[in-house]
């Protein structure tokens, strides 16, 4: 495993990657598919990256919070992958913390931390700024994902960025605005069913030694280790923004709890470092459609005994999915926090709310929001104090086309067993060779 590549390094402080069910510390390298060790047929434990805090605790900068630089390599100290001179940034991160009073209700205080206004418009930056910088340090050439919208268009933008090769597997008919915007950063672009998408990617992933930016394993919602490490700065800068406060409840859309739970390690840290003296209660929202978290959380399920559902159709397409991760309802446990569902009568009323106050947003980012009244009915104790939404992407994406041409048709059909035939005969090259040479 190479510690060093193009000017990026291992973070010195970086112990390994460490399991959140069978608690196994494995060392650091490209274990993407969950822990290996206490994995069956029918579950997979999330890996968190382990620091040496004690160390960094005495050594680290205040200014590493404080300092306004664009971009999240101004957190090198706190990330898996140091990018000294920041080339591979896109001056993500360091997003507004706006203050909605019009939403408060119960709370004394709301904050929206407008993640809107990242380079490909969401916080998926954040991810695939550290995600991809972990594929690049360990030499591969190809990015690869399954994802239809904000997913996708992040990791074509970032692969771009570091010189690799962008592969995006979507589902159904791409919406032309999301699949325009991966096109233009050179992403190539396939469309497979739903189940198979897995399939093919887990191909890519273990035949072509693709580096994949999210999950690709059965069962569902491992993903990549390094990913919710950019997820957890946006803990960070609300600490940083609230005058070196924590809030009392954070509230964030969920699909499979990436970054629920990558924001509550953020805040895990600050209070392992002595910075913050108290942690927040983690919400996830979801579309009452599908709500995987929030059933398992009412179940009162154990970490194993997450299960699949068939998701109904919804609003917030990006979250709609049917099954949640470990680490997202260990999350929800540990920080005495809560899951619920909101419909989507909810979700275009938060949505339509926010644009009189001059945020567009998408359905996703406005389940959040309309989050805040759920919770006050269904748990009036977590209603109070200051709460913190994340609005995790732009409404643009939903609302207006690029002027491109694209036609949806165009995307080919792939399934894993033909993927290589429709690959090549679509593209001119073999995918065993993408980024060869």
């Amino acid at each position: 495993m190479p510690s060093t590549q193009d000017g990026l390094t291992w973070n010195r402080h970086l112990t390994g990657l460490r399991c959140i069910h069978c608690g196994h510390l494995h060392q650091v390298g490209p274990l993407t598919a969950g822990c290996p060790r206490c994995r069956t047929r029918e579950f997979v434990a999330n890996l968190w990256l382990e620091y040496d805090l004690a160390s960094l605790r005495h050594g680290l900068q205040r200014t590493t919070f404080t300092d306004r630089r664009a971009g999240l390599a101004a957190y090198n100290p706190l990330l898996p992958v140091e990018d000294a001179s920041g080339e591979l940034s896109l001056a993500e991160g360091n997003t507004p913390l706006l203050p909605a009073p019009y939403l408060r209700r119960a709370f004394s205080q709301v904050w929206l931390k407008d993640e809107t206004r990242n380079p490909t418009f969401s916080y998926k930056d954040r991810l695939c700024y550290t995600a991809v910088s972990a594929g690049a340090l360990l030499g591969r050439r190809v990015a690869c994902v399954a994802s239809s919208g904000n997913h996708g268009a992040a990791t074509a933008a970032y692969a771009r960025r570091a010189g690799m090769e962008c592969v995006v597997i979507g589902t159904g008919t791409p919406l032309p605005v999301m699949a325009a915007q991966m096109r233009a950063y050179g992403a190539k672009l396939v469309r497979a069913e739903d189940t198979e998408r897995w399939r093919v990617l887990r191909r890519c992933v273990e035949e072509y030694g693709w580096w994949p930016t999210g999950n690709y394993t059965w069962p569902l919602a491992s993903g990549n280790p390094f990913g919710p490490e950019g997820y957890k700065t946006i803990a960070y800068e609300v600490w940083r923004d609230l005058g070196e406060r924590v809030p009392d409840v954070v509230l964030v859309p969920v699909a499979r709890g990436e970054g629920l739970a990558g924001v509550w390690k953020g805040f895990l840290e600050l209070a392992e470092l002595g910075l913050a003296d108290r942690l927040p209660r983690m919400v996830g929202v979801e579309p009452e459609a599908g709500g995987p978290l929030a059933r398992a959380w009412r179940a009162g399920r154990e970490l194993t005994g997450m299960e699949m559902l068939t998701p109904g159709r919804t609003v917030a397409v990006s979250i709609g999915g049917g099954v949640s991760s470990t680490q997202a309802l260990l999350t929800v446990r540990d920080s005495g926090g809560h899951a619920l569902t909101v419909s989507d009568e909810e979700i275009l009323a938060a949505r339509a709310r926010l644009a009189e106050e001059g945020l567009l947003v998408e359905a996703a980012a406005a389940t959040a929001v309309a989050g805040l009244s759920r919770l006050e009915r269904e748990v009036p104790a977590l209603a109070a104090g200051v709460a913190a939404v994340v609005l995790t992407g732009s409404g643009l994406k939903d609302a207006i086309p690029l002027a491109v041409d694209f036609e949806p048709e165009s995307v080919p059909v792939v399934t894993a067993d033909d993927f290589a035939r429709t690959f090549r005969d679509r593209f001119g090259v073999d995918p065993s060779e993408l980024g060869v040479g």
